[in-house]
């Protein structure tokens, strides 16, 4: 028997080390890289959301300066032609379920408030707001305030 053929059977090469070690690289940036994409493409779903939100806002003060009233519905805004199906579904959610607050004319003159909000279940860590005085932001989820209205889904 070799001793040298012995020798090398206990002993594994240092090219299979290599290739263990590249592998294990290779598994770690294709990780980190997917995860990356997956943040990345959440945040491009609430950009679009809050997109929606801006389009509902310019839709909600048309209608009312057209009207001197309060809107219908956001669904009747789209019956109307002020808004395209496309803008009441979050792309998160796949369906219509942004809700609409009703104000007296009082608050909506102020400026202050919710006037369009989604359920949490379309972003999980927070929800997009659309405020009466215009302004469209993501509220994470700890800042929200009367968090169980957002639990809920309307039209």
């Amino acid at each position: 028997m070799n001793p040298e053929a012995s020798s090398e059977a206990y002993h594994p090469r240092p090219s299979f080390r290599k290739s263990v070690i590249l592998s294990t690289v290779i598994v770690v940036v294709l990780w980190v890289g997917l995860t990356a994409a997956w943040n990345t493409r959440k945040v491009q779903l609430r950009m679009k959301c809050l997109a929606n939100l801006q389009k509902i806002g310019t839709a909600l003060s048309t209608y009312a300066s057209q009207h001197n009233e309060a809107a219908p519905s956001l669904n009747g805004l789209r019956q109307l032609g002020l808004l395209d199906q496309a803008h009441l579904v979050c792309p998160s959610a796949k369906q219509p379920n942004y809700i609409l607050v009703r104000h007296s004319q009082g608050e909506a003159r102020q400026g202050e408030g919710i006037l369009v909000f989604e359920p949490l279940s379309n972003h999980g860590q927070g929800a997009n707001i659309l405020f009466v005085n215009g302004t469209c932001k993501f509220v994470p989820k700890e800042q929200l305030p009367e968090r169980q209205m957002y639990s809920v889904s309307s039209e």
